[in-house]
């Protein structure tokens, strides 16, 4: 690594860009918990409450490149206030909701709130991040995952005490990180509008002539990049909506319960993604996404077979070792389109991680027909063929570019 562990911390652009990750993504990582307590509310079947989870998902990733262009081109540092304010306004008009319909548009909102803060967000973080770039977007990006880790816990709360109403709460909770984005824009205005060029970032022209000079081209291994992060979001979509439901409708556990079990999944895979980006800026980003979805898969498979502190312990593994390789993805996307920062993010960030949520809708058709347990081997399934793509993508590259895998 070439950057002290200890620098980074220091970087205070590159903290409030992760605090702002952490309270948008209160409100994504909400929505599978949220769902939940709308399938009691309307009575919805598993397939609806697939469509409640593809809604929110969808809106916030088949859009996001969209958003990623616009970053590329133009200064929209006011992204990330508007994408945060968005994200808990959904949140709060799916709280408020007296139909399923109306909590959809919720999730709509919510989805397109967070569309709009990723790509500007995470180009500011890799142009903030100097040296080191895994370990930096590792600290970006755990800002995230804590915010999915910490959303069904305060969902929870909010519920417990004042019912789905009660989920207004995370409206004044992101206008406030709005405004402490907004007093930040300048000094984030003059990063994010940076071009990066590799091996080392410059902090000079605007990205519109680079985005001009070198068009976009989807080459073969971005599309397998995307594919990658495609299933491994599916298998993460896929635990955070079905271990609650396999805690409270198998084991028979409270609601309570599910939530803090999906909590504390979420918030040790939290502490998974911090560890993997020294690991990756070592010994190799595509090695690591290997590794972790080879290793995962054996664990995601004995899931429904556990209970308990088995099952606590398995969550445990399972998160450390599955959100390792979540910022590797993005540190190789933006090394591949160094002068398309946006959106490469938006499309790795949004379309590739949001998509799962369709996987999700499949899943719950397949739970309708089958039941939860079996859900887990199909997961288990996906990770094996990520797995493969990726040792296919590191071989292809070793072909290609006479590189040793790293």
């Amino acid at each position: 690594m070439n950057l002290s562990w200890r620098s980074i911390w220091q970087n205070r652009k590159l903290l409030l860009l992760s605090l702002g990750h952490l309270v948008t993504d209160l409100n994504q990582g909400a929505m599978a918990l949220v769902a939940i307590f709308l399938k009691d509310r309307y009575d919805l079947s598993y397939f609806l409450v697939g469509i409640a989870i593809l809604v929110g998902n969808v809106s916030s990733s088949v859009i996001q490149p969209l958003f990623g262009v616009l970053s590329d081109r133009y200064r929209t540092t006011w992204l990330m206030p508007l994408g945060t304010v968005l994200a808990g306004a959904g949140m709060a008009l799916a709280g408020l909701s007296t139909s399923f319909w109306i909590a959809l548009l919720g999730f709509l909102l919510s989805g397109l709130g967070v569309a709009a803060f990723h790509p500007e967000s995470y180009k500011a973080a890799q142009v903030v991040a100097g040296k080191g770039k895994a370990s930096a977007i590792s600290i970006f990006s755990v800002g995230g995952n804590l915010g999915f880790g910490i959303g069904p816990l305060l969902a929870g709360y909010f519920y417990k005490w004042w019912g789905l109403p009660g989920l207004v709460g995370f409206l004044p909770i992101t206008v406030l990180m709005a405004y402490m984005l907004i007093q930040s824009l300048a000094s984030l205005h003059e990063s994010s509008g940076a071009k990066a060029s590799p091996p080392t970032v410059a902090l000079s022209e605007p990205p519109v002539a680079a985005s001009v000079a070198t068009p976009f081209v989807f080459t073969g291994p971005l599309v397998t990049l995307l594919i990658i992060v495609f299933l491994r979001s599916w298998v993460t979509a896929g635990l955070t909506t079905y271990v609650p439901l396999y805690f409270v409708d198998i084991l028979h556990g409270t609601k309570d319960q599910g939530a803090n079990l999906l909590s504390y999944f979420l918030i040790v895979g939290a502490i998974g993604t911090l560890l993997g980006g020294p690991i990756a800026d070592r010994f190799g980003a595509r090695r690591l996404i290997f590794l972790s979805m080879l290793i995962s898969m054996p664990l995601v498979f004995l899931v429904p077979f556990s209970n308990g502190l088995a099952l606590q312990a398995i969550l445990a593994l399972l998160g450390i070792v599955l959100f390792s390789s979540f910022s590797s993805a993005i540190v190789i996307g933006q090394e591949m389109m160094p002068n398309h920062l946006g959106t490469v993010s938006g499309l790795i960030i949004g379309f590739a991680i949001g998509m799962g949520g369709v996987g999700v809708t499949v899943l719950g058709k397949v739970a309708d027909q089958i039941g939860i347990v079996p859900i887990f081997t199909v997961l288990a399934v996906l990770l094996f063929i990520g797995a493969g793509l990726t040792m296919y993508m590191a071989l292809h590259w070793r072909k290609k570019e006479g590189a040793a895998l790293s």
